[in-house]
Parts: C-alpha cells; sequence; structure tokens
C-alpha cells in the first residue's frame, strides 16, 4: 500500500538545528522537508495562502526573527487557520508546552539527543490528527454549504401553488413544502404514514414504477399523472414532475418531485 508523503515544514531560528532535524527525514522516501526562518515572513505566507499549508506537519520553534512561534500561532488561531503545528521548545518549561497547545499546537516536543529516535512518530501522529481535523472541516462545510442553499430553496418554494418534495440519493423524502399540504391537505407526517418516505409510491403499478425508476437511473426528468385522494377523501388528479439533480462528480444527489393540480384540466 502507497504511504502518504508527509510534507514537514521547520520554522527554526537556528540553521544549525534546523539540518539536525532535517536529516532525521534525509533517509525516508515518505517525508518532504522545507525550512523557514523569518517569523513575520511565514506568518504572512501562512495567513496569505492557508491552503498551501493546511496538510503539512509544521515544527516552529520560540525565538524566531520578528514574530515568535507563539504569537505566530495565536494570531493564525484568531484567524481561524487550523495548521498542524508541533511546538519545538528548548526547555521542559511545562507553563511554556501549556501555552503552545491554547495557541493551537497539536503537540509539543524538547530539543535533545532522542529526537531522531521520537521525532517520526510524533510527525506521523500529527499528520494523521490534521488529516482527520480536515476531513471533518470539509464535511463540516459541505454540509452548511448545503443547509444554506436548502433554506434558500425552502423561501423561494415555501408558499407556491405547486407541491414540491426533495429526497436523498436513496429516495427518501427530505422535506416537503407548504404548496404539497395545500394541494393534498397531507402534512409531511401524514403523508410518510400514508405513502412511506420513498418517491415510488408503493400504490403506483408495477409498469409506472420500472418507468419512473428506469429515467432516474439515467438521470433524465420524468413526468406522468396519477388520481389520487386528498386527505377528506376527495378525488383528485396529480401531475407529477421528477427531476434528478447531480453533484459536481456527476452522480446522483437529490430527486426534486414538482406536483401540481390538474383535476380541473383532466375534468
Amino acid at each position: 500500500m502507497n504511504q502518504d508523503i508527509i510534507k514537514i515544514l521547520l520554522i527554526i531560528e537556528n540553521e544549525t538545528q534546523a539540518e539536525f532535524l532535517e536529516e532525521i527525514f534525509e533517509k525516508k522516501d515518505n517525508y518532504k522537508v522545507s525550512r523557514e526562518y523569518n517569523g513575520r515572513e511565514i506568518f504572512e505566507k501562512l495567513k496569505n495562502n492557508p491552503e498551501e499549508y493546511l496538510d503539512t506537519v509544521i515544527i516552529i520553534g520560540y525565538q524566531l526573527p520578528d514574530m515568535n512561534g507563539l504569537k505566530i500561532m495565536s494570531e493564525l488561531k484568531n484567524l481561524g487557520c487550523k495548521f498542524g503545528f508541533i511546538f519545538l521548545t528548548s526547555d521542559n518549561i511545562v507553563e511554556r508546552a501549556i501555552e503552545a497547545m491554547k495557541c493551537g499546537a497539536l503537540d509539543f516536543i524538547s530539543k535533545s539527543e532522542e529526537l531522531p529516535d521520537i521525532l517520526p512518530a510524533i510527525i506521523d501522529k500529527a499528520y494523521l490528527t490534521q488529516k482527520e481535523r480536515l476531513e471533518k472541516i470539509k464535511i463540516y462545510r459541505e454540509h452548511d454549504e448545503r443547509r444554506i442553499a436548502l433554506e434558500g430553496f425552502e423561501t423561494i418554494t415555501r408558499e407556491m401553488n405547486n407541491g414540491i418534495l426533495i429526497y436523498d440519493n436513496n429516495g427518501v423524502i427530505e422535506w416537503m413544502n407548504n404548496g404539497y399540504t395545500k394541494i393534498t391537505g397531507f402534512t409531511l407526517q401524514e403523508h410518510l404514514k400514508k405513502y412511506g418516505g420513498h418517491y415510488i409510491l408503493k400504490s403506483y403499478d408495477n409498469e409506472l414504477k420500472n418507468e419512473i425508476k428506469n429515467n432516474i437511473e439515467k438521470n433524465e426528468p420524468y413526468s406522468y399523472t396519477v388520481k389520487a385522494k386528498t386527505s377528506d377523501n376527495q378525488n383528485i388528479w396529480l401531475l407529477i414532475c421528477l427531476s434528478p439533480t447531480l453533484d459536481e462528480k456527476g452522480n446522483l444527489s437529490k430527486i426534486v418531485k414538482v406536483i401540481s393540480d390538474i383535476s380541473e384540466v383532466k375534468l
């Protein structure tokens, strides 16, 4: 199995110390090491181009020219940037380590002769922690984008005369507007109780079910008419239009069902 290439950025005030750390990874193929020395300069790079460094394990010292390591981490944290920092300290002062963690460090290490033995494992752990963090951020961001988009859609469609039902990519209902209740008399809970949560109703005949399924599987819209009953048992004719929506990869994301009352036209 291929190993991830782990990018390591050394932000160290001392070139000799940086070379010592770099040598630890020279004979290891899955690490790519780069260096920076000036605190202010690297702060500006991280602030202005965070995406380039978010998947990088950053070993940062304290005494850096123009801006110390703790201030760099603290300022970036305040900006909402979550980098994979490991704080490198020259002493074993617990207070300094605690402060580093509060400033956003994933871990801290002391300069010692044991570094060649322990540093790769610490780097690997920080890399995996940062990777999991980025995955969670991505999921939360996508969820928020979908929520905002759905809220906007709900605002537009809530009071439409047409009924709107939205289903997920498995065909399970997620949302229904007031227009559907106006047409049929059924609320969402009543609809679920009577018809279930799938976009293909069990009451449809097999031929109609197959036609609907085949079109949706081909990501094509499909329209059909059905005779139904309202909540007060009145006959009603409905025109139903199904439209699949795709994600950025071309896979089925949602199914939108638009329902129109065509009883007068039909009669």
